[in-house]
């Protein structure tokens, strides 16, 4: 897995004043020349992702041809991502469970507002799990949960919670604590 569809940085040795060619799974690219026994430049990959081939030929006057071959797959595929908890808008109290199916082998980082550092779990068998402590007020936060492939394609899932560690607060006006009640049946009030 190396360069992905798009731009790539080519650079190497040569032999000084003559002409390189460039063959190959690239287009927008010219011969150039070699100077100082250098070359770099810029080319445009063609976009479909697979296996990909760049042959540099150099040709001497002589007719001797120098040949370098370099293969790889462009991955444009982003991980396979989803998060089973916690669900979209939840209450959450001082912690929380994170999970949720992922790429096997890539770690997956949980960040965001509602925690105080970034985390790493690890996706051995397709799926996450973590219990993390919530940070700051009550309130809305965001965690973010995503994962990058060795070829830099990220999946991200947002999720919003509500942090609540606040308990209602229950008052009972009648009858009062203690009471004497002449009933099996009594009628609270309050608020």
């Amino acid at each position: 897995v190396a360069p992905q569809a798009g731009s790539l940085l080519i650079s190497g040795t040569c032999e000084s004043k003559l002409p390189l060619t460039f063959a190959g799974d690239i287009k927008s690219i010219s011969s150039t020349e070699c100077v100082n026994k250098f070359f770099q430049i810029t080319a445009t990959v063609t976009p479909a992702a697979g296996s990909k081939k760049l042959e540099i030929i150099q040709l001497d006057k002589a007719g001797n041809r120098g040949l370098v071959s370099y293969a790889w797959i462009a991955d444009t595929t982003i991980p396979n991502l989803s998060v089973t908890l916690p669900s979209a808008n939840s209450y959450v109290g001082m912690t929380t469970t994170v999970s949720g199916l992922c790429e096997i082998g890539l770690p997956v980082t949980v960040g965001g507002t509602a925690l105080a550092q970034t985390h790493q779990l690890p996706c051995a068998t397709g799926t996450f799990s973590s219990s993390l402590s919530i940070v700051g007020s009550d309130g809305g936060k965001t965690i973010i949960i995503s994962q990058t492939d060795a070829s830099l394609n990220k999946a991200e899932v947002s999720v919003a919670i509500v942090k609540d560690t606040i308990a209602p607060v229950l008052t009972v006006t009648s009858p009062t604590n203690a009471a004497n009640v002449i009933d099996n049946f009594i009628t609270l009030s309050g608020a």
